[in-house]
């Protein structure tokens, strides 16, 4: 739906709404018309205000080209590191989700021209993995903390 998707979602999802769906509701925020709507972006807040809504809100946002909403969003996200812990409230250990955190918020204060913070984010990233890691994401942070340490002074 072009407009109004996070509430049809939100309607949809009505019945045992819970911390597993937030994702699903967040996911529908990502386009630029979902969070420019009357009844988007932060409508689906009010149902549940969770740790991983706020996430996916960010990277919605970033999505969208509204960096300094998502790093306002990523800022409450690590503010509340604890909640990371166990997202699902179901004993299943989550605290991996801290990863994606240091990443979009290096990439979004990339986008916001704070060097020097996107630089710190990317580093705290890799300092989490292996020397030897040679994944597709790592390999990104490490591209574009050397493509922004080239251009500071």
């Amino acid at each position: 739906r072009p407009t109004g998707c996070v509430q049809w979602t939100s309607r949809q999802l009505h019945c045992g709404f819970s911390s597993r769906q937030d994702p699903i509701s967040a996911q529908f925020a990502v386009s630029d018309t979902c969070l420019n709507s009357e009844k988007g972006g932060l409508y689906f807040l009010s149902a549940r205000d969770s740790w991983l809504t706020r996430f996916f809100l960010g990277r919605a946002y970033v999505e969208a080209g509204y960096p300094a909403e998502a790093l306002g969003e990523f800022q409450r996200c690590a503010d509340r590191i604890g909640e990371a812990t166990s997202l699902f409230l179901d004993d299943t250990p989550t605290f991996h989700y801290q990863m994606p955190l240091l990443y979009w918020f290096g990439r979004t204060k990339q986008k916001l021209g704070m060097t020097t913070e996107a630089i710190e984010a990317f580093e705290q990233y890799l300092a989490f993995r292996v020397a030897a890691d040679d994944s597709a994401r790592t390999r990104e942070v490490r591209e574009r903390r050397d493509q922004i340490s080239q251009s500071v002074p």
